[in-house]
C-alpha cells in the first residue's frame, strides 16, 4: 500500500504500530513520515478528524513510548 499511495499516512501508522510491536525500532521512522503527512492533512479544512486523533498518538509516542500504538482502532469500522 505505502508504494502504491505514498501520501496515505495510515499506512506509515498501521507500519510503525507492527513494527514497534515486534520491538524493531525502525518503527520510529515510519512513525515520523505519517506525522509529516498528517501535519499537512489536519490543515485541511473537513479533513477526517481520524487525521488528528492518529496524529496526536504518533507524537505522543515518540515523546513517551509507553505501551503500544493502537493502530487500526481509529480507522476501520468496529466488528459486532
Amino acid at each position: 500500500m505505502i508504494e502504491t499511495v505514498q501520501n496515505f499516512p495510515f499506512s506509515y501508522y498501521a507500519k510503525a504500530g507492527c513494527l514497534q510491536k515486534s520491538g524493531d525500532q525502525d518503527w520510529r521512522s515510519e512513525a515520523k513520515k505519517a506525522i509529516a503527512i498528517l501535519e499537512i492533512t489536519t490543515t485541511i479544512p473537513g479533513h477526517h478528524s481520524d487525521h488528528d486523533l492518529v496524529l496526536h498518538e504518533l507524537n505522543a509516542q515518540l515523546l513517551n513510548p509507553t505501551g503500544f500504538l493502537d493502530c487500526c482502532s481509529h480507522v476501520l469500522p468496529k466488528r459486532d
